[in-house]
């Protein structure tokens, strides 16, 4: 779901799902009516893309239909809670709202540099995955719905965001503000939140004992608590982290260890997979090109 192509250039909205175990993704319109996205051709239109061609085109959806999909943007949160998808904030390219490129005031986006991310989001919207008609003679597409554009929550990207004790939980991230000068203003954040709806959002803690960090990961254990790892955080010069933490309620956190045996990261994924805990990939610095490396405990 939606996310940023290369070198910041190219801010997505589009969906996929696969039948074929991993095998092979497939559009529900054909090609000229929903172009997929490549390196050197993004989205045209913003279309849906779903198993057995029961999503259509979300282009084809009636113009009163204004809620129907979220806005292009990068470094958002997901999770799924009581059977319906939700999409938390995440970074965009200040007036970027569509994928028709970046805006005149952006010149090297335009000559084909890289974009500086200036804007971050903390809106949140759901879908029950499902294909939805707007009205008689309409074509059914996937429809997201915005639940809230004011969650309590700072508009932030690059936090962790996990579906725990039938709540969704949002915790730390960065928010960027472009300052007058041109550049970007970043603040960290180790606050933890929590809803059971995506609308009504409680603050757990506003400094959670992990230091403020972002591009850090978050899973579910199999007893039942929070495991978060690693993540970034920068100064005047960047710190990487490589500690793990754990939590019965999103509340109270336990250290496990402040130095894991895997390199400091951040970007990474963490999950459990037949009781032990994964760590994959990540980046170290930001022009590197990443780990490839799998590492469990």
């Amino acid at each position: 779901m939606g996310g940023i192509g290369s070198r910041t250039r190219t801010f997505f909205n589009d969906v996929w799902v696969e039948t074929t175990n991993g095998m092979a993704c497939y559009p529900s319109e054909a090609t000229d009516v929903c172009t997929a996205p490549t390196a050197d051709a993004p989205l045209s239109s913003s279309c849906a893309f779903a198993r057995n061609g029961t999503a259509l085109c979300w282009n084809s959806a009636p113009a009163t239909t204004v809620n129907n999909t979220f806005t292009p943007r990068g470094f958002f949160g997901y999770a799924v809670l009581s059977g319906d998808i939700y999409i938390l904030g995440g970074h965009r390219l200040r007036g970027w709202t569509a994928e028709k490129g970046p805006p005149a005031s952006s010149p090297s986006c335009l000559s084909g540099g890289s974009c500086q991310l200036d804007d971050s989001i903390n809106d949140v919207w759901m879908t029950d995955g499902q294909a939805h008609a707007a009205g008689p003679g309409t074509v059914a597409g996937v429809v997201w719905q915005l639940v809230t554009a004011s969650p309590g929550w700072v508009a932030r990207g690059r936090a962790a965001t996990v579906a725990f004790n039938n709540r969704l939980f949002i915790m730390g991230g960065e928010r960027l503000v472009l300052q007058a000068s041109g550049g970007t203003l970043t603040t960290y954040f180790n606050d933890v939140w929590s809803s059971t709806d995506g609308l009504n959002w409680e603050l757990e803690t506003n400094t959670a004992a992990w230091s403020a960090r972002s591009g850090h990961a978050v899973t579910v254990d199999p007893s039942g608590g929070l495991v978060l790892s690693g993540g970034r955080f920068f100064s005047d010069q960047d710190t990487y982290y490589n500690d793990v933490w754990r939590s019965s309620d999103g509340v109270s956190w336990n250290l496990l260890t402040a130095a894991a045996s895997w390199a400091p990261r951040w970007m990474h994924a963490g999950m459990y997979f037949k009781s032990q805990f994964y760590v994959l990939g990540g980046h170290y610095c930001t022009n590197s090109p990443g780990f490839r490396d799998i590492t469990f405990i």
